[in-house]
């Protein structure tokens, strides 16, 4: 059956377009990325991956570890294929970017929190992936997986969102925390857009008593 799925929908190398494999054996091993410039994931002042000191208090999350650029079409063209169109085969070398990240983590926080989905999305999807990322986040770096968060509100996914609309504050009433509350978390994503998302984990996490919360995701836009 995988034989005939393969025939039908072929998979393309996202460096070279080879056919046979998202990343065929001669570009595996170039597969990699130079660390990402160390800015305020809001302004992009430069300097710290710590939210600046402008946009601090207007926001809920301290600062943001992220592995490639989104603008990369590698990148790009993995998470679509993995989140969108379901072949998980695709996470393979996405989990290499993110344990290649996850020495950053560390010393930043005693808790890896994945980002909740609706139940009805993660049915519709069939699983959930900040989950993933925080799995492997947490196998590469040793920090514990804990599911300090639940998600009680359906919303419209944030990639079908205008980008001029996501705006910081917009899903504020869409989690909930699940105690016990780390003191310092690393909340998990796969896209970093507005911040939105993170930023209204990580105030709900603040609000049950967390003293730090970051945010990790496999791309920034």
């Amino acid at each position: 059956m995988a034989r005939v799925l393969d025939l039908l929908f072929p998979r393309f190398c996202v460096a070279c377009h080879a056919e046979g494999s998202y990343l065929c054996e001669k570009c595996s091993p170039a597969f990699s990325f130079e660390t990402v410039p160390a800015t305020c994931p809001f302004c992009h002042t430069s300097g710290s991956r710590s939210v600046c000191a402008d946009c601090a208090p207007q926001v809920a999350i301290d600062g943001l570890i992220y592995a490639a650029p989104y603008a990369d079409r590698r990148v790009r063209d993995l998470i679509h294929q993995w989140k969108f169109v379901g072949d998980r085969d695709a996470f393979e070398p996405l989990g290499k970017i993110i344990a290649s990240r996850a020495s950053f983590v560390l010393g930043l926080a005693d808790a890896i929190v994945p980002v909740p989905l609706s139940t009805r999305r993660e049915r519709s999807r069939g699983f959930n992936q900040a989950h993933w990322i925080a799995e492997m986040l947490s196998d590469a770096s040793g920090i514990p997986l804990v599911h300090a968060l639940t998600r009680g509100v359906h919303t419209t996914p944030r990639s079908q969102v205008d980008r001029l609309k996501r705006l910081v504050g917009d899903l504020d009433h869409v989690f909930a925390p699940r105690p016990p509350i780390p003191e310092r978390v690393m909340v998990c994503d796969d896209v970093f857009t507005s911040g939105s998302t993170l930023d209204a984990a990580a105030k709900v996490l603040k609000e049950a008593g967390a003293k730090e919360a970051w945010g990790f995701v496999i791309a920034k836009s």
